[in-house]
């Protein structure tokens, strides 16, 4: 049977009763591993079209009505890709088969939202997230404009500063932010980043990153699109890439989607072809690995992507963007998890499929998430 275009209509929402009862029908014939596969490729669906509407009421109906007719099959799928992989769990609705455990709630943990300042040169600071649509501020050669759509966009207007000051995004946790910059470049900043530009930037196209951005730089010839990121300093003409500078990140990655750059890192220096991500701490040198770049810029497009992960960085990850604090309870080393969960998600339910999926548990207290092993895992 050739399902995937049922799963993409119902991906799009454009699914008839038919395919709903034909692909029910289907899928109570199949065993536990291939029903797991049609989950993932149904993710996969989702997070390439960035629809981030997975129909999970209709695959709620369906794993229902497999479960009622053959409840074993269900239950081995839902041990097999508990263990393997959260990607179906959330996009295809199988999370509520496994049975809640208590988490204490106390405060509402919402997650993030589009929010950021802007610091211009000159000192004046600029809440983009609440500015008025439509209006538009300008001082010292810059202009800041905000569109019916709400995108914000900065123009160079009138004779700039000689001196390179800087103006600053800034995000924060819980928050996340696009922008176009004067050149024409767009930037997506991801929360818990600060992103400083030049302010003369079609003279001088200069970035300093601490945190996670992607951009998509407008072409320029002459006139390089450089960034510094930690330890990584890039430089390209005209492309669209990814940074990764955290500072509570072991490493500085810097990943190409389309065009070229190049990456120097303390005594190296690297061209980037599309795919390939450059990766390294401040004392390491460089590793140049081929990499998923969907999944790498999976949080533009409103998703947690996971590919056996430290539990940690998991959280770090969690905590930046439910601006929410961590505690560990124990050593939690050795415990990774993969799969994709979507960013507006309530922390209840995230935890609930990370806890259903992995080896942890985890506990809501004060506005604070703690983290300890499953009683099963300990020794």
């Amino acid at each position: 049977m050739n399902y995937r275009p049922i799963l993409e209509r119902i991906a799009a929402g454009q699914h008839t009763p038919e395919d709903v009862a034909t692909l029910q029908q289907w899928l109570q014939q199949q065993p536990a591993e291939k029903y797991h596969a049609i989950m993932l490729e149904y993710e996969s669906i989702m997070v390439q079209s960035n629809s981030g509407a997975a129909d999970e009421a209709l695959f709620k109906r369906i794993n229902q009505q497999i479960d009622s007719q053959s409840s074993i099959r269900t239950i081995s799928w839902w041990k097999y890709a508990a263990a393997a992989c959260l990607a179906a769990v959330i996009a295809a609705g199988a999370w509520w088969l496994y049975p809640r455990q208590a988490i204490t709630k106390q405060v509402a943990i919402l997650p993030g939202k589009d929010k950021a300042t802007l610091q211009l040169a000159g000192g004046r600071l600029m809440e983009l997230d609440t500015m008025a649509t439509g209006s538009q501020w300008s001082s010292r050669g810059l202009a800041v404009a905000k569109a019916d759509s709400g995108l914000v966009k900065i123009e160079n207007a009138g004779n700039v500063d000689a001196n390179s000051s800087y103006s600053e995004l800034r995000t924060p946790r819980g928050g996340q932010f696009a922008m176009i910059l004067p050149d024409g470049s767009r930037v997506w900043l991801n929360a818990a980043s600060r992103l400083r530009f030049t302010s003369n930037f079609i003279k001088e196209r200069k970035i300093i990153l601490e945190g996670e951005a992607c951009f998509d730089v407008a072409q320029h010839a002459n006139l390089p699109f450089k960034v510094e990121a930690g330890g990584q300093d890039i430089a390209v003409l005209g492309t669209s890439f990814n940074i990764s500078a955290y500072p509570d990140e072991n490493k500085i990655s810097t990943t190409l989607l389309t065009g070229a750059v190049k990456v120097q890192h303390q005594q190296q220096s690297v061209v980037l072809q599309p795919g390939q991500q450059a990766a390294g701490a401040d004392n390491e040198l460089m590793t140049i690995s081929n990499v998923n770049t969907d999944n790498v810029i999976a949080w533009k497009k409103g998703w947690f992507v996971f590919e056996d992960n430290d539990i940690k960085m998991i959280m770090r990850q969690i905590s930046r963007w439910y601006d929410v604090d961590v505690v560990y309870e124990e050593d939690l080393t050795g415990i990774t998890l993969t799969g994709a969960i979507q960013r507006k998600q309530h922390i209840e339910d995230l935890l609930y499929v990370l806890e259903a999926a992995g080896k942890a548990r985890f506990t809501i207290r004060d506005q604070k998430i703690y983290v300890s092993k499953k009683l099963s895992t300990r020794k």
